[in-house]
């Protein structure tokens, strides 16, 4: 089926279709599909081709995951300083040492 069809039945862009059908879902089917590659292939061009999309879909997904990471943590940056900033106005406020100091008894 092309994936134009596809597109149209499933309302998506063809961007995600193509995503979809280079992206593994378990390392098992991906693992199970290469070696039906070596077998249909007559040289060495087309499992190098494949190799070479199987590294670039893995390379898209480790970039989108440190994408992911990177945003993550900017949020606790951004938490723990608004954390700070909030003790330390409440401490100025209220003349209140909130934070636990170093040495304290059990």
């Amino acid at each position: 089926m092309p994936i134009k069809e596809i597109a149209a039945q499933v309302p998506v862009c063809l961007a995600t279709v193509y995503r979809w059908i280079n992206l593994p879902k378990h390392k098992n089917v991906k693992q199970k599909a290469e070696p039906k590659t070596e077998d249909s292939s007559a040289g060495g061009d087309s499992k190098k081709s494949v190799n070479t999309d199987n590294i670039n879909s893995e390379t898209a997904l480790l970039e989108a995951q440190i994408k992911e990471l990177k945003a993550q943590l900017r949020a606790a940056e951004l938490k723990a300083c608004a954390y700070e900033t909030m003790v330390n106005v409440a401490e100025k406020k209220f003349g209140i040492a909130i934070r636990k100091k170093h040495g304290a008894k059990q």
